[in-house]
């Protein structure tokens, strides 16, 4: 089979909402492609190994952010040194992050359309490669802690999509000028180590470090620009400021200005990063939350993706 697989995902919310998708996306892969059903990571496993072994040219994933750090993080696992497939996304998530920064377009029905007709052809379509962040084993393009993390363990209690996100950011606010719970639970300034590269160590106090290989953060912020141009590093971002100022600055809209001196933010681009808190850290890869238990994190560069854009 040297032709597409396709990994979708039946937790995601859009798949919940339609879970006549799956079949509909066999239909239109038709003998081209072959689409699997994973319910959790064993099986996201075997499939990924399954694909190897059969030498698929084309890996679409139908899912959110997460599943594709999922995903990405199975195949790299399986792949070993064998080049992974190209990759095309299918926008089946709810905010599609990276598929956004990609430019991707369309439902997932109406990308696998174009998928199978540039395929079933001559014309070469166009790619973009991506560098991956690696963090304890798991592959992804935008990683995030402290503040951020929280505030998306909050959001995930309802799991509203966009809407229910910018209500959060509201009720935050209002929780700032209050001193809340919600707002004391969520915005906390601590202080961090980083080691830059093994060469340069910084101290500061921090409300959030984020690292990304792509331009724009969930809701099209343009929180790292050029990040998707630059081979072998990754660009970081560390806010700088206590509780109240983020807030007040946030509410502003100082986090999604172009880049000024003297804001609150520290920028640096790096191939390799040592975070060292004085307690545990929650922290986010691509959507994913997971739980740092001793303090520190070691976040570097992964294989590089080719993305099929269309």
């Amino acid at each position: 089979m040297a032709g597409i697989g396709i990994i979708a995902n039946p937790h995601s919310k859009l798949n919940k909402r339609n879970p006549k998708r799956q079949h509909l996306l066999s239909y239109i892969a038709g003998e081209q492609g072959r689409v699997e059903i994973t319910n959790n990571l064993e099986e996201l496993s075997k499939v990924a190994r399954d694909f190897k072994e059969r030498d698929i040219k084309i890996l679409a994933i139908n899912g959110g952010d997460g599943t594709i750090s999922r995903t990405l993080t199975a195949f790299i696992q399986a792949f070993g040194e064998k080049p992974l497939p190209q990759v095309a996304l299918l926008r089946g998530g709810t905010m599609n992050m990276l598929a956004g920064n990609l430019k991707i377009l369309g439902s997932p029905e109406e990308i696998l359309f174009r998928l199978i007709e540039v395929h079933s052809s001559t014309i070469k379509p166009a790619t973009k490669t991506l560098n991956t962040l690696k963090i304890n084993n798991n592959y992804g393009f935008l990683f995030s802690n402290g503040t951020s993390a929280r505030f998306l363990q909050e959001f995930y209690k309802n799991k509203t999509g966009v809407l229910g996100s910018l209500i959060l950011v509201w009720k935050l606010i209002g929780s700032s000028f209050v001193g809340g719970k919600l707002f004391r639970n969520i915005v906390k300034n601590e202080i961090v180590k980083l080691h830059i590269d093994g060469k340069q160590s910084l101290q500061h106090g921090s409300v959030s470090v984020s690292c990304a290989t792509v331009e724009k953060m969930p809701l099209g912020r343009k929180l790292f620009p050029g990040a998707d141009e630059i081979i072998n590093l990754f660009k970081v971002v560390s806010v700088n400021l206590a509780e109240n100022e983020l807030v007040r600055k946030f509410s502003a809209g100082f986090l999604f200005r172009p880049e000024e001196p003297g804001y609150g933010k520290i920028r640096f681009c790096t191939s390799h990063l040592s975070l060292e808190y004085e307690s545990p850290q929650l922290f986010t890869l691509d959507g994913e939350l997971y739980h740092d238990r001793n303090g520190k994190l070691d976040i570097s560069l992964g294989p590089r993706i080719s993305f099929v854009i269309l």
